[in-house]
């Protein structure tokens, strides 16, 4: 295991049973009471509604952030440097506060567009039917498409690390860092979409927040990766040390 990073990077050493891997971090969010990108690749994100500083799961002051679920997020002004096929690993951690609401998910970490033509780019959530999923795609709608299962979620108030690893042949979710689902990823059309990241929220159909996406919830450790982390490495970010 190695320690929470404390200064900027743009490649990590992270280690295996059988050799050191190189992976490049394309951002990271901290979220150690602000939304700066440590990785110093993207813009820092830019907090809106009630986001606020909290305990992380190490009890550390000020090492998360509190999302109310009420028109709060993040939002970071991106391009296509974070869409799908370039950012090939999306994890964080999130303690979801609120189990069922009507007609409301909590969506922790978005960068997802859909129109008329194509479904582009990626998501973790919780919805209002007590699921866990998480998905990447970058389809043309005349072509198939699939997710990973969802998974039954009733571990609300509690801290969890969740993952999602597109190697453009499948797509394997983890919780707590272990694989839950596998899925032969069966999108070969990935569309550049210009929309935010959003953390705490996910995109309605007219580009604005939806309503129906704010999380109630602790998030923590957002960390977005060029390279498909193995399982291994997986594993190794979500039992990390507490500093």
């Amino acid at each position: 295991m190695y320690k929470k990073l404390l200064s900027p990077v743009v490649v990590l050493a992270l280690a295996s049973p059988c050799a050191f891997a190189e992976v490049e971090l394309l951002a990271h969010f901290e979220l150690n009471g602000n939304a700066q990108d440590s990785s110093g690749n993207v813009a820092d994100g830019q907090i809106f509604g009630n986001v606020t500083a909290v305990q992380d799961r190490c009890d550390n002051p000020n090492g998360a952030m509190y999302f109310d679920g009420n028109s709060s997020y993040i939002k970071v002004t991106d391009g296509t440097f974070l869409t799908p096929r370039k950012a090939a690993t999306v994890c964080l951690r999130a303690n979801v506060l609120e189990p069922y609401r009507i007609n409301k998910h909590h969506v922790l970490v978005s960068k997802y567009k859909s129109d008329s033509s194509y479904q582009t780019g990626f998501t973790i959530l919780v919805d209002n039917a007590d699921n866990l999923r998480m998905w990447s795609k970058g389809k043309n709608l005349t072509e198939l498409s699939d997710f990973p299962d969802m998974l039954d979620f009733n571990d609300y108030g509690n801290w969890n690390h969740f993952c999602l690893v597109d190697d453009n042949s499948n797509i394997t979710t983890y919780v707590n860092g272990y694989p839950y689902d596998v899925k032969t990823s069966p999108d070969d059309v990935y569309a550049d979409t210009s929309i935010p990241l959003l953390i705490g929220a996910s995109h309605s159909g007219n580009g604005q927040p939806s309503s129906h996406s704010f999380a109630t919830a602790y998030i923590d450790d957002v960390r977005i990766y060029a390279d498909p982390l193995t399982s291994n490495q997986v594993k190794n970010i979500a039992f990390e040390a507490c500093p």
